[in-house]
């Protein structure tokens, strides 16, 4: 099933404290496992969705989760982002058009996001992005 996104935030998995023992379906408090603020993805309105299938091989089940999108922006400016989210490891917390919050990855399997430069100006650029990740707790709701 696929959801739109209204906001895409993001924080490294290092200051995240481990959820790695909740189980599918399970809801968390933001404030309970992250120890630091949460930085915006300046993504291109209604141009972003969120998919999760669950699949299983003969360990057990697990989740494949892909958010994907558009990023217009000044690329002098979000290119270094751009490369910092590419390099690094990643936990995303995402929330839907109809208010729903999930968080994505954790410090065991953090989400990796890979982009391309589809457009580029003399100062403006658009990248698409995909974030993926597995886990076996898959997409977590957040509780208000």
């Amino acid at each position: 099933m696929k959801l739109g996104i209204k906001k895409i935030e993001y924080i490294q998995s290092a200051l995240c404290r481990d959820f790695s023992y909740y189980s599918r379906n399970s809801s968390i408090k933001l404030s309970g496992f992250i120890s630091n603020s949460l930085q915006e993805l300046p993504f291109t309105q209604d141009s972003a969705s969120f998919e999760e299938k669950w699949d299983k091989e003969s360990a057990g089940g697990f989740s494949s989760i892909k958010i994907s999108g558009v990023i217009r922006a000044n690329k002098e400016e979000y290119s270094d982002t751009l490369q910092q989210l590419f390099a690094g490891h990643f936990v995303y917390v995402v929330t839907t058009v109809s208010g729903v919050v999930y968080v994505i990855g954790s410090r065991e399997s953090p989400a990796r996001l890979v982009f391309n430069n589809t457009i580029s100006a003399l100062s403006t650029s658009e990248y698409s992005f995909t974030i993926t990740c597995e886990s076996l707790h898959g997409a977590l709701f957040v509780e208000e």
